[in-house]
């Protein structure tokens, strides 16, 4: 069974949309019908600009804990994640012990509805990495993670060098997401290939946080 309603934005599709501090216009009409974990959605962002509607409100995401699964051969990852009483800043580290070109990324955006079990998709984007690091803007979620580590540290170009790669007290809290975005959980889950062979597999596991605006923090 299938539910008629539709999420108009400024842009085709929620997830590539946006940009920080981007305007929006959202239209609710009932248009098309949308099955299984997108009628929940659809409701959780509906409640959304409903809320913020009332007080205004900006969106911030924070992470909670990552796994990740490295090929050696390739890279060797290690994170630690400081908790500040109003954010998570976690401090990342790559080491790559050859020179790495060709590497084709993944990055797949969820929302948990509850209980773990169901996540509907905000994103599932894969691209070409070298062309992305000459390109940042042309894929939007990306650039977003690209705009907070370039902040911390230095972020190379293809091919990537030997050696390491350190982004410190990266600031989650800088992202700042439109106020329709509802309150609930998040997974990313973040692949890299070079070539054919596996690279680095890894899940981030955190939430979505809605502040409120003040005169200190502005929308």
């Amino acid at each position: 069974m299938t539910q008629a309603i539709q999420v108009y934005l400024k842009h085709p599709t929620i997830a590539d949309s946006f940009t920080a501090n981007e305007p929006y216009v959202v239209h609710l009409s009932s248009a098309i019908a949308l099955p299984g974990g997108w009628i929940v959605l659809a409701i959780l962002l509906l409640d959304g600009i409903l809320s913020a509607s009332a007080e205004r409100y900006f969106v911030v995401p924070y992470l909670k804990d990552g796994k990740w699964e490295d090929n050696p051969k390739y890279i060797s990852t290690n994170v630690t994640i400081r908790n500040l009483p109003t954010e998570t800043k976690p401090n990342i580290s790559f080491y790559f012990p050859k020179v790495v070109q060709d590497i084709w990324s993944s990055i797949a955006v969820l929302l948990d509805m509850g209980g773990g079990e169901l996540k509907a998709p905000l994103s599932n984007k894969s691209f070409a990495l070298c062309p992305f690091l000459a390109n940042p803007a042309s894929h939007r979620w990306a650039y977003i993670i690209y705009q907070q580590l370039k902040r911390c540290g230095p972020i190379t170009k293809c091919p990537i060098p030997v050696g390491p790669l350190v982004f410190r007290g990266v600031s989650l809290s800088a992202i700042r997401l439109p106020p329709f975005f509802p309150e609930t959980n998040v997974v990313a889950v973040i692949k890299t290939k070079v070539g054919k062979e596996s690279m680095h597999d890894s899940r981030w596991y955190g939430g979505l946080r809605r502040v409120t605006c003040k005169p200190s923090r502005r929308c």
